[in-house]
């Protein structure tokens, strides 16, 4: 039985988190799982998230099942680095847009609220302040302009950018690679979880090995 992605989405909604679901698609395997410090599965990052790996380096709370869920960094461990990394995303990524990408329109939206023409709500209050000093202010502008084009590292192996890491997402990194269909610019930063400059089978295992286990 052939099954659409809302079908997959679907099934991932329910899932525990961490856990990978697979299905047939045309004898293939489907793989969805959560983005990587989504540890909680709800879709978002948050402070719950930052609770749970705290306890789990702490020695206080195992993740258990979602261990590798806690690999923010794609390193193979999860450790203190792994936490910064999170409380980052939650409170300072810059990342005001939440494509996983800091770019332009991240900065101009900063900017639009630094100059009152247009002022951020709820998260993106936290997130704007990525200079951490409790403001929002030109300084945070500055910062995300001289960081364009970096990736803020939260949304690594979501390539397509729907908040899941699926099948979609590997088969669409093993199309570029085979040279059948070229990812965006923001795909490849997305597809780059090794963060050494280029997307190649690398990068495919690391994010399929994720995904199917």
């Amino acid at each position: 039985m052939k099954f659409t992605k809302i079908t997959a989405l679907l099934a991932a909604a329910v899932m525990t988190a961490g856990a990978a679901t697979s299905m047939s698609v045309s004898a293939k395997s489907y793989f969805v799982k959560v983005m990587k410090g989504d540890i909680n599965g709800n879709g978002r990052f948050d402070a719950d998230d930052i609770s749970q790996l705290d306890l789990h380096i702490k020695g206080e709370k195992a993740l258990g099942k979602r261990y590798t869920t806690g690999d923010v960094n794609w390193d193979g461990r999860v450790d203190v680095t792994d936490l910064a990394e999170l409380v980052k995303k939650v409170y300072h990524s810059g990342d005001v847009n939440d494509n996983g990408i800091l770019d332009s329109d991240d900065a101009q939206k900063i900017l639009d609220h630094v100059k009152g023409k247009k002022a951020l709500k709820g998260a993106a209050l936290l997130t704007a302040d990525i200079s951490g000093d409790g403001r929002i202010d030109v300084v945070d502008v500055v910062q995300v302009n001289n960081l364009r084009g970096k990736s803020a590292g939260f949304k690594a192996g979501n390539v397509l950018d729907d908040n899941y890491i699926t099948s979609d997402d590997t088969n669409a990194i093993l199309d570029h690679i085979k040279g059948k269909a070229a990812l965006s610019s923001e795909e490849l930063i997305r597809a780059d979880v090794n963060n050494d400059g280029r997307v190649d089978i690398v990068d495919y295992s690391k994010i399929f090995n994720y995904i199917s286990k």
